[in-house]
């Protein structure tokens, strides 16, 4: 059975890469810089990560630079920080962060500030506590802009990463386009590394396998560029990128062949590169029915996945790694032991969340949350079920023979394999429902949902038109008229900034939100658009234009907004189209 277990690990791959990330430090303008006769917090920190240092050694260098200061109480805490957070002691390492920031309040050092907002916001992300994380992300911006280009590359990147997480995939492709330019600008090759990264992350996430082998291969170039700021475990990270690529074009002998690179020296990786390594080797083995050898790295994934959730306590993928060694023992005709882990995997899941906590989260959480935890409690409740029915069969072994036995615990372990499913599936419905399939903008529905969410006086809005579309598609055929709309959209997007939403309206009226907007931005964004529209070249003998009706929110209903833009919109129609009226 070919399975990919690469897409169940992405959101691990990132966190691995985020924490290799986080620990770079640049050359800054700050009291923390070339003090005479020590070496530097890069050097510190480089050593660090290369494991040069003891935690003895490392406390000592930071201390005797730390007491160069007035406040080196102050200081001293960040470094007692910093280590704690490189040993993955996550929660002391906050509550060092945290006093120190308390203590910024009296003495103000703005470069401190953006340090300790790098340093919680990759405890943020190890956590999962991704609205802080964007939050904080939120912050560095505002603190490194014009001050630090890298460090404000890392808050853009926290802020992509965080609405990619959240299944706000438009928002972080706008973030990416702005790292991506100030990467470029300043020629930082890490922040273009990571921007290819996350890129391929999205396209992967749509099945368009071929973008994002193109996207991870240039985050591989890039990265060799950054090897000394990033160390090895980032380029791991990539390689087990591009072996999920392989795998899912069925190339198993050449992801065999990658993974089997990466297990040297795999040994002094962290955990959870540990667990990654050896369950995407464990499949690559599997797919080439090399079933001995893949329950043996599987086994090994098993310890780490201990490790990990025994250091800092992050989500399990035991249930999953239980599934695929019962598959190997399953496909080696050992049904005995493949029962015994299948059974686990069902356990694991039945006693990873109690109902009651579930519960006691249900008032805290949005309405979609909401939705999605009742899904949880229904899927527990089918294993609950399941689980009784097998101990009925387990009764009846002897009579009625291995083979119910088994088609029950497969059927249990199809519900488990949903169950880790289940987010990716949710999140292609998501985007499929709020999408209007043509133009991959937003649909009708989602668009005025935005507008409702955003009707404040500093949002305008235009409602468009393409002229004289009836006319194309009687001429040129509906084919044709199609792709008219799904270039329009296209140049739309484009000329739009990040924080801007379209949607397309009815067949080819499209809506866009222009948030914190005045007419005079909002015009020139109009015209913008219209012009662009009007430049478009055709393969055919067709001319482009649109009719743009445009206004500021005032204090009125929704449906007002919209039928007063649509006046507007089709006043530029009769005065000749191909303008802009408000």
């Amino acid at each position: 059975m070919k399975r990919n277990l690469f897409k169940q690990s992405v959101a691990i791959l990132s966190l691995v890469l985020v924490m290799a990330f986080f620990y770079t430090v640049t050359s800054h303008s700050s009291n923390f810089e070339n003090i005479q006769g020590l070496r530097t917090i890069e050097d510190v920190e480089s050593a660090i990560r290369d494991g040069d240092l003891s935690e003895y050694q490392y406390l000592n260098e930071f201390g005797a630079i730390a007491s160069n200061y007035e406040n080196a109480d102050m200081y001293r805490q960040y470094f007692d920080g910093v280590w704690l957070s490189h040993t993955r002691l996550y929660d002391e390492a906050l509550f060092e962060f945290y006093s120190v920031q308390e203590q910024l309040e009296e003495y103000n050092d703005p470069y401190l500030e953006m340090l300790l907002l790098e340093k919680i916001m990759e405890i943020n992300k190890v956590n999962g506590n991704l609205i802080e994380y964007q939050e904080n992300g939120f912050k560095l911006r505002m603190l490194a802009a014009g001050v630090d280009d890298k460090l404000y590359v890392k808050a853009l990147y926290a802020i992509a990463d965080a609405h990619y997480q959240t299944y706000n995939d438009d928002m972080a492709r706008s973030y990416l386009t702005a790292i991506f330019e100030e990467s470029t600008r300043i020629s930082y090759s890490l922040g273009l590394s990571l921007y290819h990264s996350l890129y391929g992350d999205i396209e992967y996430s749509y099945n368009n396998y071929d973008d994002a082998k193109y996207q991870y291969q240039k985050a591989y170039a890039y990265s060799i560029e950054a090897d000394r700021i990033l160390g090895y475990s980032y380029m791991k990270d990539l390689e087990l990128r591009l072996a999920s690529i392989e795998t899912n074009d069925e190339k198993y002998e050449e992801a065999y062949s990658r993974i089997g690179r990466l297990l040297k020296g795999v040994e002094d990786e962290s955990d959870v590169m540990k667990r990654e390594i050896y369950m995407a080797y464990g499949e690559a083995a599997s797919n080439l029915d090399r079933y001995q050898e893949a329950i043996e790295y599987y086994e090994l994934a098993l310890t780490s996945n201990y490790l990990i959730n025994k250091e800092y306590e992050t989500h399990s993928l035991m249930p999953l790694i239980y599934i695929e060694i019962g598959f190997a023992y399953a496909a080696l005709n050992e049904f005995e032991k493949a029962v015994e882990y299948f059974q686990l995997a069902h356990n694991v899941v039945n006693f990873q969340e109690s109902d009651e906590n579930l519960s006691e989260q249900v008032s805290s959480l949005s309405a979609y949350e909401v939705d999605e935890l009742q899904r949880e409690l229904a899927f527990k409740q089918k294993l609950r079920d399941a689980n009784e029915e097998t101990i009925v069969l387990q009764r009846k072994y002897l009579r009625i023979g291995f083979g119910l036995l088994i088609a029950l615990l497969f059927s249990v372990i199809i519900l488990v394999w949903l169950y880790f499913a289940r987010g990716k599936v949710q999140k292609k419905l998501y985007v499929e429902s709020i999408t209007d399939h043509l133009t991959k903008v937003f649909n009708r529905g989602q668009i005025i949902k935005l507008l409702e969410d955003n009707k404040v006086k500093t949002t305008s809005i235009l409602m468009m038109d393409v002229d004289d579309f009836k006319m194309i598609n009687d001429t040129f055929g509906h084919v044709v008229g199609d792709k008219v709309l799904v270039q329009i959209a296209k140049v739309i997007k484009s000329n739009l900034r990040g924080e801007d939403y379209v949607g397309r309206y009815g067949g080819e009226e499209f809506l866009v939100i222009l948030r914190n907007t005045n007419l005079e931005k909002g015009l020139a964004i109009a015209e913008r658009i219209r012009e662009a529209v009007a430049s478009v070249s055709w393969e055919e003998d067709i001319v482009t234009s649109v009719s743009i009706g445009m206004l500021q929110c005032h204090e009125a209903e929704t449906d007002e907004l919209l039928a007063e833009a649509d006046l507007l919109m089709y006043r530029a129609k009769s005065l000749g189209k191909n303008r802009v009226v408000f």
